[in-house]
């Protein structure tokens, strides 16, 4: 469960000399909440667009390249929600 306004690492993913891009770690995306106990989709990535995920280098210098601490921030608002 995460709350709202909340930050939720998914997961970590690294290959040597490559920083991979979402939708390298993640083929989709589904969340969902539970409603009167029943589990309800309330939203889906299907496939994952790198394009909705913001990079964040620790040291906005480095390369694209190598061994370098970098983060992909997905931000969903409440218009995202079915």
């Amino acid at each position: 469960m995460v709350a709202s306004k909340q930050p939720k690492q998914l997961n970590q993913d690294a290959f040597f000399g490559y920083i991979p891009k979402p939708a390298a770690t993640f083929t989709n995306l589904t969340l969902s909440r539970v409603v009167s106990g029943k589990k309800v989709v309330v939203y889906i990535q299907n496939p994952v667009v790198d394009v909705r995920w913001i990079k964040v280098k620790q040291h906005p210098n480095d390369p694209d390249y190598s061994c370098y601490a970098v983060t992909h921030t997905l931000t969903i608002t409440d218009d995202d929600l079915n």
